[in-house]
This record gives structure tokens, C-alpha cells and sequence, in this order.
């Protein structure tokens, strides 16, 4: 399967978000964590908008490139989980949860190995007891917990 979010014929991701990065890194997360080939159309990773065709074939923003781009540096640490898990995912089982209500868990397991991520979907912070991820959005870290604030998400890879 080819998964994707938006293309040349979509608008972009972004724009169908009302410009929220957190809403975009949120489903690009899902996206990540799926069966068959996640693709982002070239912008995504720099933050691009634009608005249905032609808008959103505008020209790339090379000046947005820098170390320091948060969307640059979260797009690598996503691929690079996905990288470190793709076969879990391609030859494990899959378990999705809702923890409570708006909290949802994401969970693939093979051969002793796991992945799981936890969406906050809910009005209020959610606490996981646990003291590091390998990937986050929106959250913070108190007393060896991780504190996912509304509309934030976690996910780590267990042995």
C-alpha cells in the first residue's frame, strides 16, 4: 500500500489542518505506524501550504532548511522510528485502544519486540508512567512521567 496524507491533487496536509503543526505531526505519526509505504509530498516537511490544485504544487521553500526547522527535525526523528520498527509493523500484530475516552493507543507486536504510541485526543493532560520515548509532540516530563498535553502523542519502541 502507498499511504499518504496529501499529493499534487490535494491540498496540503497543512492547510487542510488550519495550520495546525501539532494536527499535522498527529497524523503523520498514524500515517508512520501503518501497513505499506508512508509518502509525504516534498513541503511537507518544511511546513507548506497551500490550497487545492494548483496551489499546492508551490515551489519548494529551500530557505526553510536549517537545522533548527522543528518540522525538519521532527519529519527525521519519524522516519528514523519507522526505520527502526517498519518490520514489526510489516509481520506483527496490531492493537489499537481507546485508554480512556479521546485517548487512543496504537500498539504493534513481533517477536518480542514493540511499538505502541498514545494519542491525547482529549481536553486534558494524560499521564504515562514512563520516563523516556523515542518520539514526542506536545508533551512534558515530570517525575519520571510523561505528561502528553491535549492533542500531543508519544511513541516508543519496548524489547
Amino acid at each position: 500500500m502507498f499511504n499518504l496524507l496529501d499529493s499534487h491533487d490535494t491540498e496540503r496536509i497543512l492547510t487542510t489542518a488550519k495550520g495546525n503543526l501539532q494536527h499535522v505531526k498527529t497524523a503523520l505519526t498514524f500515517l508512520y505506524l501503518q501497513k505499506g509505504t508512508p509518502c509525504i509530498y516534498y513541503g511537507t516537511e518544511l511546513a507548506l501550504i497551500g490550497g487545492p490544485d494548483p496551489d499546492c504544487r508551490r515551489v519548494m521553500p529551500w530557505d526553510r532548511v536549517s537545522e533548527d526547522n522543528d518540522m525538519l527535525n521532527f519529519m527525521k526523528k519519524l522516519i528514523k522510528v519507522r526505520k527502526e520498527v517498519a518490520s514489526i509493523i510489516q509481520h506483527g500484530n496490531y492493537r489499537l485502544e481507546e485508554l480512556k475516552p479521546d485517548v487512543l493507543s496504537l500498539k504493534w507486536n513481533y517477536e518480542g519486540k514493540e511499538i505502541q504510541a498514545v494519542f491525547n485526543q482529549s481536553a486534558e493532560n494524560y499521564v504515562l508512567d514512563r520516563d523516556s520515548v523515542d518520539l514526542e509532540s506536545h508533551c512534558e516530563h515530570e517525575d519520571g512521567q510523561q505528561v502528553i498535553l491535549p492533542d500531543g502523542f508519544v511513541a516508543y519502541i519496548s524489547e
